[in-house]
């Protein structure tokens, strides 16, 4: 059974990735659940491309801005709340909450870079967020002038990075000094 289930998810990421989106209401299908959240998507979408007419073209531009404005509305509401908690104590704290905005931001990013996008929405929208990237990182720059650690995450607000981000000198002699594990099978 476990081996079936294996096979099963399988054959779903494969469907997944066949999708082409060709009709409107695709399009809005698939951007409405992209606005609610669901970035797995985001790879179809990417894949796909609209042939725009007289008869789609302006709701395709108002979805995409919609979907666009609610997710960039969900994202802040979320750095909000993480950034305003009171468990909030440490740097390591601020910098966890500021990787977390970075890897939001850059799959919003990545969604206002599909090919899909006409290209005058395109330049409006990435405006748009470029503008929001860079009063955050003033606005933050400004609370955190003092604490380097937090300083180097606020600016790096709006970049690519790796999934394996070494903030410091001293995380990477943590991670060369790290003694070898045991494996105990």
């Amino acid at each position: 059974m476990g081996h079936c289930a294996k096979i099963t998810i399988y054959q779903s990421k494969v469907k997944e990735k066949l999708i082409q989106l060709k009709t409107y209401s695709d399009w809005s299908i698939y951007l409405d659940k992209y606005a609610n959240g669901e970035d797995a998507i985001l790879t179809i979408i990417q894949n796909s491309i609209f042939e725009l007419d007289a008869g789609t073209t302006l709701r395709f531009y108002e979805k995409i801005q919609q979907s666009y404005t609610k997710r960039k509305k969900d994202i802040f509401n979320k750095f909000n709340r993480d950034i305003t908690i009171s468990s909030v104590k440490s740097n390591n704290d601020y910098i966890l909450i500021f990787r977390n905005l970075n890897k939001l931001l850059s799959g919003l990013k990545d969604f206002v870079e599909i090919k899909a996008i006409p290209d005058d929405l395109k330049k409006i929208l990435l405006q748009d967020l470029d503008d929001y990237i860079e009063d955050l990182k003033k606005r933050f720059s400004k609370i955190f002038i003092n604490n380097v650690e937090v300083l180097s995450s606020v600016k790096s607000i709006g970049q690519r990075t790796n999934i394996l981000n070494i903030e410091t000198q001293s995380d990477l002699l943590n991670l060369n000094q790290s003694a070898p594990r045991k494996i105990i099978f």
